[in-house]
């Protein structure tokens, strides 16, 4: 792209005319100033074309509508769901809509009113909006805004909660599209299929897996942890829908392989070790989430060279992997995930 002052220069340049006033503020510089103007303008209109025409993570609104020309929509997610116990007096209705949230202040509805009855009522409440984060605890959920004439006794475990699917995760779907040409049922048409499921992150296919008409699709959540067995029974179902005939489809979540590392770091002063630590679980953590279902191994001199490109850090006297000093090998079915990072 070239600037403003770059298009005036080249055009007072390529004046015919030699002798001609192209000071600032002359006639012939008013001119070719404004002219400079409109075509630094439409430099500047022509770049901002290029994150449209060439579509990445970066590319805002324009992914959803590449992306629509292909008939993929991004994946908007779900909302979490949990049972709750009130107690109160018999005969006390909690009307469906009252809100119950968590010491955080996650915010839960119940789906429909319910009357107490022995001391109790029992509903059924889901999250206010979708996410990951409202998967809480059992117990977790503890009070209600507005008082109902209960209070909440108990809830179970939330489940089911997931995040809209991300820029890079829908571009990368695309770019799968793309790439990876799906047809007539052969193994990337089985990992589409997968990946159009609310929730899942990876898919990786093993056709003719026990023999000829096979196939094993075995899935990672859209975090890239194992996903939950509702997930794995959607994958299942999407799939049976998809599938040629004659083909017997298995669908198992991906077992996990947790990588615990430990070092002992030589630092330059600059940085405390609890910095290097924090900065390094990070980069683990992107890094076992690149290779998950790409990569046979966790390799253990990537780690070192991570470690070692940390600003802070002068040197390791000791690095270990899982207790070792070797790479990890990972099974097919096997992701991996981070466990401890202990860094002194």
């Amino acid at each position: 792209m070239k600037s403003f002052e770059e298009i005036l220069q080249s055009m007072k340049q390529s004046l015919a005319v030699s002798n001609l006033d192209t000071q600032e503020g002359s006639y012939t510089d008013t001119l070719i100033r404004a002219v400079a103007l409109e075509i630094a303008a439409d430099y500047f209109d022509h770049d901002a074309m290029i994150p449209v025409a060439f579509v990445d993570e970066t590319s805002g609104i324009y992914i959803d509508r590449r992306c629509a020309e292909y008939g993929i929509e991004r994946k908007p997610g779900t909302r979490a769901t949990a049972t709750i116990t009130f107690a109160g007096s018999n005969g006390t209705t909690v009307p469906a809509g009252t809100a119950v949230q968590t010491a955080e202040g996650l915010v839960f509805a119940t789906d429909k009113a319910v009357t107490v009855s022995d001391g109790t009522a029992t509903a059924a409440v889901t999250a206010q909006d979708v996410g990951e984060q409202y998967n809480v605890e059992e117990n977790a959920i503890t009070t209600l805004q507005n008082s109902a004439g209960v209070t909440v006794q108990s809830s179970t475990a939330a489940q089911g909660g997931t995040d809209m699917e991300t820029d890079a995760a829908l571009v990368q779907r695309l770019y799968d599209l793309w790439r990876k040409p799906a047809t007539s049922g052969n193994a990337y048409h089985y990992e589409k299929w997968a990946l159009e499921v609310e929730g899942i992150g990876k898919a990786k296919v093993f056709p003719c897996w026990n023999g000829g008409g096979t196939v094993k699709v075995v899935v990672l959540g859209s975090s890239l942890e194992p996903p939950s067995p509702e997930q794995v029974a959607a994958v299942a179902a999407h799939i049976e829908e998809e599938r040629p005939i004659c083909v017997e489809v298995t669908v198992e979540a991906a077992e996990t392989l947790t990588v615990d590392v430990a070092a002992a770091i030589v630092l330059d002063g600059t940085r405390s070790a609890k910095g290097v630590q924090e900065q390094f679980s990070q980069l683990l953590d992107e890094y076992l989430r690149s290779i998950a279902f790409v990569s046979s191994a966790v390799i253990y001199n990537r780690i070192a060279y991570m470690l070692l490109s940390i600003d802070g850090v002068q040197d390791f006297t000791a690095l270990t992997v899982n207790g070792g000093e070797v790479n990890l090998t990972l099974a097919d079915n096997q992701a991996p995930v981070l466990g401890e990072v202990t860094v002194a």
